[in-house]
């Protein structure tokens, strides 16, 4: 495996990071959303080993409120909580000295041809990213793309799509 050949380096469990290793290695750290509440020692961790993390990621796709999508859900109130989310996660990166958020709205798409409404998923995608970016001067906002999963079909599916909608 690529563990045993020496490609991948094990630094951790999810709650319990393994600082020296990633300190070592030189790896770039990204922490998921809720990392920083699950485990609250992580900002000391972090300044005891002078590590920044590169992002943070605001969950947009794990908990059932996100099924229909985030930026792109038809309800107006699950847009909020989408934008709601991000900022939350703008805090704290903010308090653990990160200046980038990585959004992956993994379930912002469609299963079948004209499931959604593209224009105004479309439209409702860029609101949300502007008013996050509005309201964070201070922080970069990048946006994963990928074709699919766990959509078969995402509204930011490609290099070309991630740069429009930036």
């Amino acid at each position: 495996t690529a563990m045993e050949n020496g490609q991948i380096a094990y630094a951790g469990k999810y709650s319990a990071p393994d600082y020296e290793t990633i300190l070592a290695a030189n790896c770039g750290l990204a922490i998921e959303n809720t990392m920083i509440y699950h485990t609250p020692e992580v900002k000391e961790q972090l300044e005891k080993y002078k590590l920044t993390p590169v992002s943070i990621i605001p969950d947009h796709f794990g908990r059932p409120i996100w099924g229909l999508g985030a930026f792109t859900h038809p309800d107006p109130d699950v847009r909020q909580a989408a934008v709601k989310e991000t900022m939350d996660m703008v805090e704290a990166a903010r308090f653990i000295g990160c200046d980038t958020i990585s959004i992956w709205n993994g379930q912002d798409g469609y299963d079948y041809p004209l499931q959604a409404n593209y224009a105004d998923a479309s439209k409702w995608l860029v609101e949300g990213l502007r008013e996050c970016a509005l309201a964070a001067p201070d922080i970069r906002f990048s946006l994963e793309y990928k074709p699919k999963e766990p959509r078969n079909h995402s509204f930011i599916s490609n290099v070309w799509s991630a740069i429009t909608y930036a």
